[in-house]
């Protein structure tokens, strides 16, 4: 089919779409897989990848708590030039929305994604085939979905998909988790009490990153003979305790508004009552 080179993808999904709903490539055959329920911090790389004071490193990057998957295909040897990468990219676009792309040596080295991203030698390839795609399809669900295609110097080529499911819950939590929730999702929701953990998180992505405008809303549902209008008051008092909380130990809240949204944003029934940190631009 001519040389396809190494093509990567790192798609981003907030969705009730898993990996199983992305097609496998026709013809391809799976040839190893894992899987694990450990909820650890995971890397998602989200710039290029460029060599800097004698390390090898991504430009940005974001992290995500989940619970990770993988599976590697090779992939039979016909079609033309770029009809693989065509197949996935096509998929997730039809999905969800294409966030970041770098196509050959703007992603950086190729030897880096294989052995230090994936950890998978098998992978390694010529640096200008490179194709990456950052993309989030939309749902309910937090799913975040990893696809790299590689061509081997020999000719042999590879899928190699992950995928991780993100889990709900402060457990694991730090700043970057906040930081990157923002910047991927325009917002970090608490379904918990506030606790020391969780302020200190919030409080260092405040104080750590550059957000023009932040409001700290809360939800609740109605109480008992309760009115809209008392509802949101009541709330109203909740989010600014919640702000009040953060400035006592040194949070940045000169641009964070505080909310009262009483019942009128529910997500479902089971977690009306949350707090959440939205960017607003």
């Amino acid at each position: 089919m001519g040389h396809l080179g190494t093509f990567v993808w790192l798609m981003l999904l907030a969705s009730g779409v898993s990996a199983a709903s992305i097609d496998s490539y026709p013809g391809s055959k799976l040839i190893g897989s894992t899987g694990s329920d450990d909820v650890v911090i995971h890397r998602l790389i989200t710039g290029e990848v460029k060599r800097s004071n004698g390390q090898v490193t991504p430009e940005s990057s974001d992290f995500v708590r989940g619970v990770r998957s993988t599976q590697t295909y090779e992939v039979p040897e016909v079609g033309r030039k770029g009809v693989t990468g065509k197949f996935f990219k096509e998929q997730i676009q039809s999905l969800g929305q294409l966030l970041f792309e770098c196509v050959g040596r703007d992603c950086g080295s190729s030897n880096y994604w294989a052995n230090v991203v994936f950890d998978q030698a098998l992978l390694y390839g010529p640096t200008e085939d490179q194709h990456y795609l950052l993309g989030k399809l939309s749902g309910d669900r937090g799913d975040y979905v990893i696809v790299y295609l590689a061509q081997r110097a020999t000719g042999k080529r590879y899928i190699h998909i992950e995928t991780i499911s993100d889990v709900a819950g402060e457990s694991l939590l730090d700043s970057r988790l906040v930081a990157s929730a923002l910047r991927l999702q325009h917002r970090f929701v608490i379904e918990s009490e506030l606790d020391e953990n969780i302020l200190i998180a919030v409080k260092d992505a405040l104080n750590e990153g550059t957000w023009p405008s932040l409001a700290l809303v809360a939800h609740d549902q109605l109480l008992p003979t309760e009115t809209l209008e008392a509802a949101q008051a009541r709330t109203q008092e909740r989010a600014r305790a919640a702000k009040s909380k953060l400035e006592a130990i040194g949070a940045d809240t000169k641009n964070l508004v505080a909310i009262g949204a009483g019942p009128i944003s529910p997500i479902d029934r089971s977690n009306i009552k949350r707090l959440e940190l939205i960017l607003l631009r």
